[in-house]
């Protein structure tokens, strides 16, 4: 920390009232496949800093991977400073105690070889599983990495980690039928712990790959349409953006000025979750230095919450829930994501008297409008709660405000997704278009 209190020194001497520094090292270890074949491996080191100043009311912010120029990048930031806006809501927050969360690094480390055999593990257990099967491309990785963060105000903080990051995305090919393209993976603190896992979702993979070939697309209709986790990770995305309250104090989210009134069905309960010991999304405190807290956002469709970072904390006199990303013009930001369960997944695809499983949605939701549109990807039509065929060249559309009011369900069961745990949600009344049109 001696290096960051130096820099700090510098920008006070410089003329901040107020700096903070924050510098993120990593080493990471990298294997990748392509086109079924083995593409590279790489081990690489680097370090990032986020000098924040405050001069008076005016802040300046500046980013820098150059540890050689940090000392010109301190300066500059206070330069920006000196010629930014005056704003009274600019300010580093006071220290606060901070509890560390367990168990967000472990001790192993494989080297390059044991990666390798990994992801050379994830690529062929998933073309053993059916000669169709076609890797485009599959990734493991791990990474170590430890956060510095230090301010005049008090704030000294670090934290290290350790993380295992593996993905495979692909298609099967059989004569000119060529499936959707589908993906899984997972992500984790330890090693062994998380490799294990890698055959396993090689099987899911090549299975949701071959069950994707013969798809057609269906007759229009109204219907239900069960969102896998990963399509529900994209929906929290947008619950993201409207729930920051930097968005909302720009007038940018539709859920401004809705606190304590429904925004959802009453069977959604969204809440975050960052301290569960062991988790790679969890953490101890936020970009701020701020400590992270469970937060209930949404309860049974109720807007409880919005996530504050110490700026707009300060703006609506409130205190900062812990939800800084870091930066300077960042927003607030969900750390982990939980929905609360409300039946069991066979029950869910139960209810659908018509709809379609929605694999992955390729497509776009648009935060400000609320407009929803896209094509289902690696998805099955379902009747009478069974399913039918494999879909193709079949879009949803609708308004994300209509799917929030819509949900009917949430499944017990969960997937690993790259921000977490995540269920399946069941939405009723969505328009579901064949390319036919009919």
């Amino acid at each position: 920390m001696k290096e960051l209190e130096r820099l700090v020194a510098l920008a006070c001497a410089e003329g901040a009232t107020e700096a903070e520094i924050t510098r993120s090292r990593s080493h990471r270890k990298t294997v990748f496949f392509e086109k079924n074949a083995l593409k590279s491996l790489k081990s690489d080191s680097g370090a990032q800093y986020g000098i924040r100043v405050i001069a008076g009311t005016r802040a300046g912010y500046v980013s820098s991977n150059d540890a050689a120029s940090i000392r010109d990048s301190v300066k500059e930031a206070v330069s920006i400073a000196r010629a930014s806006e005056e704003d009274p809501y600019n300010g580093l927050p006071a220290p606060e105690d901070v509890t560390m969360v367990d168990g967000l690094s472990d001790s192993g480390e494989p080297s390059l070889a044991e990666i390798e055999e990994a992801a050379r593990s994830l690529v062929e257990t998933a073309r053993a599983y059916d000669s169709r099967v076609s890797v485009d491309s599959a990734s493991v990785e791990f990474r170590r990495s430890a956060v510095n963060i230090l301010s005049s105000k008090g704030v000294s903080l670090s934290q290290e980690r350790s993380s295992v990051f593996y993905f495979i995305m692909g298609m099967a090919i059989e004569g000119s039928d060529i499936s959707s393209f589908d993906y899984t993976g997972d992500a984790g603190v330890g090693w062994r712990k998380t490799v294990g896992g890698v055959k396993d979702h090689a099987l899911r993979f090549g299975r949701a790959v071959v069950e994707s070939l013969g798809a057609k697309p269906v007759a229009r209709c109204r219907g239900y349409a069960l969102m896998s986790p990963d399509t529900v990770e994209e929906m929290l995305s947008t619950l993201d953006f409207l729930l920051s309250a930097k968005n909302v104090q720009e007038r940018r989210s539709s859920f401004a000025g809705k606190l304590g009134r429904p925004v959802a069905s009453e069977v959604l309960t969204l809440k975050d979750e960052p301290r569960i010991p062991g988790l790679p999304w969890s953490a101890s405190f936020d970009g701020e230095g701020v400590p992270t807290r469970a937060l209930a956002l949404i309860e049974a469709g109720v807007l409880k919450s919005y996530l504050h970072d110490t700026y707009t904390a300060r703006k609506d006199k409130v205190r900062s829930t812990g939800h800084a990303s870091g930066g300077g013009t960042s927003n607030p930001s969900l750390h982990a994501p939980i929905l609360a369960p409300t039946a069991d997944l066979a029950a869910m695809q139960g209810m659908m008297d018509k709809g379609v499983s929605v694999r992955r949605f390729s497509g776009n939701i648009n935060p400000v409008s609320g407009v929803f549109s896209g094509v289902v990807k690696g998805g099955r039509y379902i009747e009478r709660g069974k399913i039918v065929h494999p879909v193709t060249g079949t879009m949803l559309s609708g308004t994300f405000e209509s799917i929030l009011a819509n949900i009917v369900a949430v499944s017990k069961e969960t997937e690993p997704t790259f921000i977490g745990a995540l269920p399946y949600v069941l939405v009723k009344d969505m328009d579901i278009v064949g390319e036919t049109g009919s």
